[in-house]
């Protein structure tokens, strides 16, 4: 896997106690790109550290009996079902029993050929949603956001503002991942 930042968030109402590790985005004022904002915090995760946040990401939303949704960049990592299974998770058991979703950014972020903010809002919605029919808790998402930093901050920044205003109202625990690379 990547050298990643990470950056999570929960809703008040999940109660997750998952520490929120920073990361919004600004533009960069000389280069123009979109780049996560740094904390003390932020700059402690490094390496091993991700994998270690992500295990524990998941190892939580299975304890709280939540759905968890991870979104890779491209294509799966090879490394998951390895990082995984020395965390103690069985990635094939998981995804049958449909405790794990593994979607990549063409299902989700850039279904529509290009990032949309209030339609990837309106996927975690229903996804919420059938989440919550299916007898879960709440939902967890884990986004490797790796594609976002060549499209541009403008549209990322709108759907993290109006994620933002959603967040309260839902069950959901959201953790992103930043290439720092």
């Amino acid at each position: 896997m990547k050298s990643l930042t990470s950056s999570a968030r929960s809703s008040a109402s999940s109660g997750a106690s998952i520490a929120a590790w920073g990361a919004s985005l600004s533009r960069d004022s000389k280069s123009g790109t979109c780049r996560p904002q740094r904390s003390g915090a932020v700059r402690a995760v490094r390496s091993r550290k991700p994998r270690l946040a992500l295990i524990a990401f998941i190892r939580e939303g299975i304890t709280r009996h939540e759905r968890c949704v991870y979104i890779a960049d491209e294509v799966l990592d090879p490394e998951l079902k390895t990082v995984l299974a020395d965390g103690g998770l069985d990635l094939l058991r998981l995804r049958q029993e449909g405790t794990l979703q593994i979607l990549n950014r063409y299902e989700t972020f850039l279904r529509y050929a290009r990032f949309e903010p209030t339609l990837m809002l309106e996927l975690l919605e229903q996804t919420l949603k059938r989440t919550m029919a299916s007898d879960y808790a709440g939902l967890r998402v884990i986004a490797d956001m790796s594609w976002a930093l060549s499209i541009g901050c403008d549209q990322l920044i709108t759907f993290e503002a109006l994620l933002n205003d959603q967040l309260p109202k839902w069950n959901v625990t959201h953790l992103c991942q930043y290439n720092r690379s």
